[in-house]
């Protein structure tokens, strides 16, 4: 029979029933904002009465019908009792094992108050309806079928319906079935709308772990289907049971019918219904989380939240496990674990699950291998080439890399695009190393290259020849042993000349590529065309079979032989213009089969090419007697053989070789100074490059033995062979690193040599040195270049007097004056420089027109400022005169702007200057003084007659004009300094 509801009722007084009416509306505002929510706490009811059931088999669903002014449900599970009338007409009150149920009646029920203001409970004997939240009014009964619960909701406002029915729509996508064990099937119907329902069909597959299938139905078409493997632990609070904690991973089918895992996006954390807080995991959490009652927020003050965490970590743990064992544990499932750092910082609700799959990720075999299997993170690498993969097995990684144990490649899924996160989490976390080819490779050594197989060998050349693997790797395996010949010895592609491809049939080389190594298209292209290697021919022959011989010490070859091998060579040689013709002449000038005789002695001896003169004429007569100057042996007068010797280095003019040369710290700093870097405190990476002609020295200490006429004579084919040497051979070059690579040059050796030695005829019969001779007096063929770097006399500069003679003119000082000046000068230097010193017409009183004063005395107190408005001003000016100066002069070369000593230069033939010109710049007439600086003074007296002064007067108008001045600080050597040096004088002695 039903309860006593009145007596119920009399038991609440007035105040009370006030006091749960205010709780119930501040519990519904506050927790239920969604009007809806109560459907959740109506199927939690349903699934804890149906725990409770005991007695028999019962349906395991449940149903939901919407009607235009009430909803009704209903379930089979454990009928109302007295105990159950009481707790759901009571605040904070239950009848339910908090330990082991979902809901609690006294809260989660108030939650149809959202909707209605009466609802009415028709369960076993009792049948209901509570006003005002708490007192119960018998009402009148209902058919019911056997075991039925029906609770009916009197809808208060009619707006609710869509929002109930939009909730029942939707219960499916929710998975509201997937962690609940009782209710296996929800029915719902909405009047005038649509019905459906939503069924789940639970298997087990092992220990705490079950698939779960989901279907969802609407208007009796299937909307949904979804597999899940859920994965449970028993939880415990002080030592009861307290359901369980889970984890579930989503199952689909692929084309093969097999099961894979597939990650889910934005899941929420469950307590057997979801809550409004993310995991950021793409699985599905749920355990009996404490809650606020609306499930909105997790209650984390509560330590038994805090303890589930960490079973949920083991069980996390525990179920990857299960999958590996599967193979269902796949790249992607990894991915959507909890694996940032940074997502699950320390001290986080949810950082136990990163720190737990961390761990096991780190020791045990949870990672996909290449090809199957798994291994931990610290026998795995990673690698986005798929050659290697496919080439480098875990036996053969582990020896490359040193390691003691065997490594793994990682499958070929995990990539820094397709799993960023598990890719960064290897990386970052767990120190899991990327290999490209180039790092790997550069690991090869001759011990692993022997212990591979012939099959193994052939698939390397393949790889290497693929894309541009060789030409990243080529520098590191240059000297790696890698080709395998015949013998099974193994040579590096730097000695590619000693390694042939095979033929057929054999070569019968001992250096050639083993047949089965290169038995592919891919291997053999990477061989011929990468490495360079190529079957022998005729050049391999005389490589092998010829020079070898004439490499031995002491060794004896008859004449006929000899004969008989250079007809060999020239075979060859003249057969072909191209590539073997290049590998002839490379490997003959690297050999000593040249026949020589030295020019004194006559003795013979085999030289390479490059050590002995070609027997020219010349070079007969210009080395005879000479000890130490090699001559080919001219008995074989072929042409042939003399382009043969000359391709290979034989000398046909005077050939330089290299000396040693160390610069003292003023030869350091003059070639500095000419290549404008005056700086010489540093010299990181300096290197002198000084060489001299062969045979030089030794013939120019020939010379004093030589007769007047042998001398004359030799001295003029000298000349004549020093003009046809190649002009680098007269300047060393100096390099020194400062900033950037610097280069300066300076006389060579053998220019040295000619400039110190007697060997220029002096018209007496006698050998001086070219400066004591004037080059006008010998009856040798001119060259400007030799002329600048070989100091030979000058005559005295008479074209200055002329000039001179010009500005007297237009001074007004007549015919007569001028000439008997220029007799004087011209006598004046003449008798000084037979005696010795080059001197010059006084510049006041004699045979000069007087001047007001030949220097000019000035000290400026401070000099003009760059960047000031003057400086500017005389920049301009000196840029417009440089102009117009190139223009009519385009064979001119301009220097950096500050250049020390000169502005333009006039290059020779190869490039050096052979002129040099500084530019002084007048915006008006020429009637001030024009100035030489200390470096530009030393610079003109340095190269004397090929220095130039142009002044260029109105620069920068529209009528320019240049003043040029030859050797200006060689006119004379003796100087007056007239009245206007006063002002530089320093203090005087006597009265005044």
């Amino acid at each position: 029979m039903p309860s006593n509801y009145a007596a119920i009722r009399r038991e609440k007084s007035e105040d009370y029933v006030e006091l749960a009416e205010k709780v119930s509306e501040q519990l519904l505002s506050r927790q239920y904002a969604d009007r809806a929510h109560f459907v959740f706490e109506l199927l939690q009811n349903a699934e804890d009465a149906l725990r409770r059931r005991r007695d028999g088999e019962v349906p395991r669903r449940v149903r939901l019908s919407l009607e235009k002014d009430a909803v009704r449900f209903s379930h089979f599970g454990s009928p109302f009792d007295e105990k159950d009338v009481r707790a759901v007409c009571e605040i904070l009150v239950s009848t339910k094992d908090e330990e082991t149920d979902i809901g609690h009646f006294g809260i989660g029920f108030k939650a149809v108050g959202a909707v209605t203001d009466r609802p009415k409970i028709h369960s076993g004997d009792e049948r209901f309806a509570i006003e005002r939240y708490v007192l119960p009014f018998c009402i009148p009964a209902t058919d019911l079928q056997r075991d039925e619960t029906l609770i009916t909701l009197p809808l208060r406002d009619g707006d609710a319906i869509d929002d109930i029915a939009r909730q029942l729509a939707c219960l499916g996508d929710e998975r509201t079935l997937l962690f609940l064990r009782e209710i296996d099937e929800i029915e719902w119907s909405v009047e005038d709308g649509g019905s459906g329902c939503y069924r789940r069909e639970t298997t087990d597959e092992g220990e705490d772990v079950r698939r779960v299938r989901l279907f969802g139905e609407v208007d009796g078409e299937e909307t949904s289907e979804e597999v899940w493997l859920v994965f449970s632990r028993e939880v415990y609070n002080d030592g009861r049971h307290a359901r369980h904690v889970e984890v579930a991973f989503r199952v689909e089918t692929d084309e093969a019918g097999r099961d894979v895992i597939v990650p889910v996006h934005g899941q929420h954390l469950v307590a057997f219904f979801p809550t409004a807080m993310r995991t950021d995991v793409g699985i599905l959490v749920q355990g009996p989380y404490v809650t606020t009652p609306s499930r909105d927020r997790v209650q984390w003050a509560d330590e038994r939240n805090h303890r589930l965490v960490a079973e949920t970590a083991d069980l996390l743990v525990y179920a990857l496990r299960h999958l590996r064992d599967r193979r269902l544990l796949t790249a992607r499932v990894l991915n959507v674990l909890p694996l940032s750092r940074s997502r699950f910082p320390d001290g986080s609700h949810f950082a136990p699950l990163f720190d737990a799959v961390k761990d096991a990720i780190a020791s045990e075999r949870l990672l996909p291998m290449y090809r199957g299997g798994y291994v931990p993170a610290s026998q795995a690498r990673l690698t986005s080439n798929e050659d290697l993969r496919e080439r480098v097995s875990r036996e053969q990684l582990a020896k490359l890399l040193g390691e003691d144990e065997p490594v793994a490649w990682l499958s070929a899924e995990i990539t820094r695009s397709a799993t960023p996160e598990l890719y960064s989490h290897l990386t970052d976390e767990q120190g899991v190393r990327e290999f490209n080819a180039k790092a790997l490779l550069m690991r090869l050594d001759k011990q692993f290259i022997e212990n591979q197989s012939d099959w193994w060998i052939a698939r390397l050349y393949g790889f290497l020849g693929r894309g541009d693997t060789w030409e990243e790797c080529e520098y590191f395996l240059y000297d790696v042993p890698f080709i395998r010949l015949e013998d099974d010895t193994h040579t590096a592609p730097g000695d590619e000349a000693d390694a042939f491809l095979p033929t057929v049939p054999p070569s019968g080389y001992p250096n050639t590529v083993h047949a089965a190594v290169c038995n592919t298209r891919p291997a053999w292209d990477f061989l011929a065309e990468s490495v360079g290697l190529r079957t022998p021919d005729l050049v391999d022959d005389i490589e092998s079979d010829v020079l070898p011989r004439y490499r031995e010490t002491d060794f004896v070859i008859a004449e006929d032989e000899y004969v008989a091998d250079l007809q060999r060579f020239l075979s060859v040689y003249a057969a072909d213009s191209g590539e073997r013709q290049r590998r002839l002449v490379a490997a003959l000038s690297d050999t000593p089969f040249v026949l020589a005789a030295d020019a004194a002695t006559c003795e013979q001896s085999f030289v390479r090419p490059g050590g002995a003169y070609l027997a020219t004429d010349r070079f007969r007569a210009l080395f005879d007697g000479v000890p130490g100057v090699l001559l080919v042996d001219d008995s074989l007068d072929w042409k042939e053989v003399t382009e043969l010797l000359r391709a290979c280095g034989a000398g046909r003019t005077l050939a330089p070789v290299d000396v040693s040369h160390r610069f003292t710290h003023d030869q350091r700093r003059e070639v500095r100074r000419r290549a404008s870097e005056r700086r010489i405190t540093h010299h990181y990476g300096e290197t002198v490059m000084d060489w001299e002609f062969r045979g030089l020295r030794g013939l120019l200490e020939h010379f004093p033995e030589l007769s007047p006429e042998d001398a004359k004579d030799r001295a003029r084919i000298l000349w004549d062979a020093l003009r046809e040497a190649d002009r680098d051979s007269f300047r060393g070059r100096y390099s020194w690193f400062y900033r950037t690579r610097r280069l300066g040059v300076f006389d060579s050796a053998s220019v040295r040599l000619l400039n110190e030695a007697a060997w220029v005829p002096d018209g007496s019969g006698g050998l001086r040195p070219p400066a004591d001779v004037l080059f006008d007096s010998l009856d040798w063929e001119g060259n400007q270049f030799l002329q600048s770097i070989i100091k030979f006399r000058t005559a005295p500069p008479r074209r200055p007097y002329f000039e001179a003679a010009a500005r007297a003119r237009q001074a007004g000082y007549s015919e007569d004056e001028i000439a008997a000046w220029i007799d004087q000068g011209m006598k004046s230097r003449q008798e000084a420089e037979a005696g010795g010193e080059r001197s010059a017409t006084p510049r006041t009183g004699g045979g000069q027109p007087p001047r007001p004063s030949f220097i000019g005395v000035k000290r400026e107190s401070e000099p003009t400022e760059e960047g000031s408005r003057e400086h500017e001003r005389r920049m301009g000016v000196e840029d417009h005169a440089i102009d117009f100066i190139l223009q009519r002069n385009p064979s001119l070369k301009r220097t950096p702007t500050n250049n020390p000593g000169f502005d333009l230069y006039e290059p020779g033939d190869d490039g050096e200057p052979v002129r040099w010109i500084e530019v002084k710049a007048l915006s008006g007439e020429w009637e001030s003084n024009v100035t030489l600086s200390h470096t530009q003074f030393d610079y003109a007296r340095e190269k004397g007659d090929r220095y130039w002064l142009y002044v260029v007067e109105h620069a920068g108008t529209e009528r320019p004009k240049i003043r040029k001045i030859n050797d200006p600080a060689g006119w004379d050597s003796t100087y007056t300094f007239d009245h206007g040096w006063r002002a530089a004088a320093e203090g005087t002695d006597g009265d005044d």
